[in-house]
């Protein structure tokens, strides 16, 4: 993956801490619009650091097979 800006790193930062973000609640927390987090937001879908929803963002394991640790749990 490309250089993330520090906007992008605390795009991931919410997402990975919370497992899921509405764009609404990114745009507010880091006092943006909803067209920058959207901007924001295409790059590391395409690089499936995060998987899109409508209106929302999560971690792509969320969806699919969860991570060995909470398999085992």
């Amino acid at each position: 993956m490309a250089q993330l800006s520090p906007r992008q790193s605390d795009i991931l930062r919410l997402v990975r801490e919370q497992g899921s973000c509405t764009v609404a609640t990114l745009a507010d927390t880091l006092n943006v619009s909803f067209e920058t987090i959207r901007r924001d937001l295409k790059p590391l879908a395409a690089s499936r650091e995060i998987l899109k929803r409508h209106g929302s963002v999560s971690m792509p394991y969320e969806l699919g097979e969860a991570p060995m640790e909470r398999r085992m749990r």
